[in-house]
């Protein structure tokens, strides 16, 4: 409605005007419209000039009564005003700039006032109102909104409502994501019940917290809609009403079953390392004990003509010692502390020679070949590669029941390709072995344990469950990976990851000449007291001068007063007071063109391939007979004694 006043009736009213303003929470002012020339305020209530900070006198002789608006807002009061001038009221809000420099925000109620022939707008009355509390109050509740949204829906948690009676009212998008549901409406449509694993029911959920109220970081089994199983931590508080009755459920939870997976596997891969490391210690005293007893059985037969009844008993003994040096390199190799030469080799033909060999017993077994001729090299160790074949077929067979198919099968892969879910591949080139049976396969739980040492399903006195704990240290001392693929009653596969090598290894062919000098001194050190002596009746029946050290200490005074004579020594790596690696520094420091042999229960990798590395002439694994250590010693000292005869070359029983 248009509402229009003249100037007497303006003039007559002023002190009215004044008192009503007094009285009322809102600014009136008049804004006087000349004929011509600038717009000004002719009147304002001393409220307002108390909430600018501006005086009457300075806000009407101001030359523009604009420039306390802010800048932005101009275009709205020039729009109003415009408005107005039509013979219309408009309302309308803007922010004026006090003159302490505080924006304030105020919602303008103003209307025109005519001559009195009604021609010509003559000035603008107006009620102004602080809406400044009122504006930040509905900024905050935006800034609070916007904060819901983001936390709510955009949040990486899942966010959800839920009554007790399982119905869920509102959740965001992560909480839909977590379950496998392919919106926030479709999670709405499905019971809570549903999402809940056997072993984790609701009930148990709503019982805990109607006792406890709340539920702080609380560990769920969850599970998502294909099945799968969802590991959740949730913070959750109850809303109950005035008789204690829970009639709400607000929570946040979190997904973190990769990192259960990934805690589970940590603790399953420190406790292979935990028992890995006490299954080289017992394998490596195991090895001093055989050493033991193959060396003093080689001394007794040394004296023994093979037509004695006794030499054949003692070939019996050595037979033992032999499967116990077996059960030792299973050991060692789930240890990762297995016999280990590197050697350029291909893959390809190991298969072939390996499988091939192993179904001339298992006729019964049908064996295929998909090899990819174009594959690299491999850096590994012959023998224990073999080991790892052997204990594949060997196990894939007890799976068939002797009678099934197996594939071998290579090809060439990268890093991306390995299945890996809880670990990080090293980026690289691969080679890929798949072993794939016929067989019975396996169950989850047989599958988790499958490499764990002493762990079988072939029963009691069938099996010592170390074939395939052993392929799992011998694959990951190589640098590789293995992952197994099976389901129950539908065969295994056992995948390979060896890393490729376009290196070219140089083979080096150890002399076999007989010239080495029986009169030759050398220095053999060892912690071990029935090793020493077994060595020492070693050297003697070779027609060497044995010297002894009984710790790395020992040997070093040893060699030093004696370096002139001394040829060569066999030094133990596991010692007290000063350890083998330590020792043959110190002997290198005396005497740079010092030979040494070392010796050890344990493998030629880790500290032994280090120290070979650094110019050391030869590594011999116990347990070793005499013919053996004559075959080392005669290999590192022929170069020298290239001109005498006789020597470690002459045992040849």
């Amino acid at each position: 409605m248009n509402c229009t006043l003249k100037e007497d009736e303006i003039k007559d009213t002023a002190d009215r005007y004044r008192i009503i303003s007094g009285l009322t929470s809102d600014f009136f002012y008049c804004l006087a419209v000349p004929p011509e020339g600038p717009m000004n305020i002719t009147w304002i209530d001393g409220a307002y000039q108390k909430l600018t900070g501006y005086s009457l006198e300075e806000i009407c002789n101001s030359e523009d009564w604009l420039t306390i608006i802010h800048p932005q807002d101009l275009p709205t009061v020039k729009k109003a005003t415009q408005t107005i001038l039509s013979n219309r009221s408009c309302i309308f809000e803007y922010r004026i700039k006090a003159k302490t420099g505080r924006q304030l925000w105020v919602r303008d109620h103003a209307q025109p006032v005519y001559s009195d022939k009604g021609k010509r707008v003559t000035s603008i009355i107006g009620a102004i109102r602080d809406i400044t509390g009122q504006k930040q109050a509905e900024e905050a509740l935006q800034e609070s909104e916007e904060r819901y949204r983001q936390f709510f829906l955009e949040d990486l948690s899942g966010a959800y409502i839920s009554k007790p009676d399982g119905r869920l009212i509102a959740c965001n998008p992560a909480f839909a994501r977590i379950f496998g549901y392919s919106s926030v409406q479709e999670a709405l449509e499905t019971p809570l019940e549903s999402i809940y694993h056997e072993s984790n029911s609701r009930d148990e959920f709503l019982k805990y917290l109607r006792k406890n109220k709340k539920l702080v970081n609380f560990k769920s089994n969850m599970r998502h809609r294909d099945g799968s199983a969802v590991n959740t931590v949730e913070n959750t508080i109850g809303i109950f009403d005035e008789q204690g009755e829970l009639i709400e459920i607000k929570g946040f939870l979190v997904d973190v079953t990769l990192q259960t997976k990934l805690e589970a596997q940590l603790a399953k891969a420190r406790k292979m390392e935990t028992v890995g490391t006490l299954a080289g210690g017992i394998a490596h005293e195991f090895n001093n004990l055989l050493m033991t007893i193959l060396g003093n059985t080689s001394l007794i037969q040394y004296d023994l003509d093979k037509t004695d009844p006794h030499f054949q008993m003692l070939v019996k003994i050595e037979e033992a010692v032999g499967r116990g040096v077996k059960l030792t390199q299973q050991l060692l190799g789930y240890a990762k502390k297995g016999k280990y030469e590197i050697k350029s080799l291909d893959l390809n033909r190991i298969v072939q020679k390996t499988a091939n060999t192993f179904g001339r017993s298992k006729s019964d077994i049908d064996i295929h070949y998909e090899l990819s001729q174009d594959i690299p090299a491999i850096l590994a160790d012959q023998d224990q590669l073999e080991q790892v074949l052997l204990n594949l077929l060997a196990n894939a067979a007890d799976a068939m029941a002797g009678d099934g198919q197996l594939l071998l099968k290579t090809s060439n892969v990268t890093h991306v390709h390995i299945p890996a879910t809880l670990y990080e591949p090293v980026p690289g080139d691969y080679i890929k072995l798949a072993v794939t049976d016929t067989g019975s396969g396996m169950d989850e739980l047989t599958r988790d344990r499958v490499f764990d040492p002493f762990f079988t399903t072939k029963g009691m006195g069938h099996g010592k469950g170390l074939g395939l704990a052993s392929v799992y240290g011998i694959i990951k001392s190589h640098g590789g990976y293995i992952e197994v693929e099976t389901e129950k009653d539908r065969g295994s596969t056992f995948n390979i990851f060896l890393p490729a090598s376009r290196k070219k290894i140089l083979k080096t062919q150890a002399s076999a000449g007989n010239g080495v000098s029986k009169g030759d001194v050398i220095l053999i050190a060892d912690d071990e007291d029935l090793v020493l002596e077994v060595g020492v009746n070693f050297l003697d029946r070779l027609g060497y001068t044995a010297l002894v050290a009984r710790n790395g200490y020992e040997a070093v005074e040893v060699y030093r007063k004696n370096r002139d004579a001394i040829g060569l020594v066999i030094m133990d790596m596991i010692m007290p007071h000063m350890g083998g690696g330590q020792a043959y520094d110190n002997i290198k420091n005396i005497n740079p063109a010092a030979k040494v042999l070392l010796s050890s229960g344990y493998s030629i990798d880790g500290q032994a391939q280090e120290i070979l590395n650094r110019g050391c002439d030869g590594f011999i694994q116990k347990p070793f007979g005499m013919k053996e250590l004559a075959g080392k010693i005669d290999e590192i000292l022929t170069d020298k004694n290239q001109m005498k005869d006789g020597g470690a070359g002459e045992y040849n029983k």
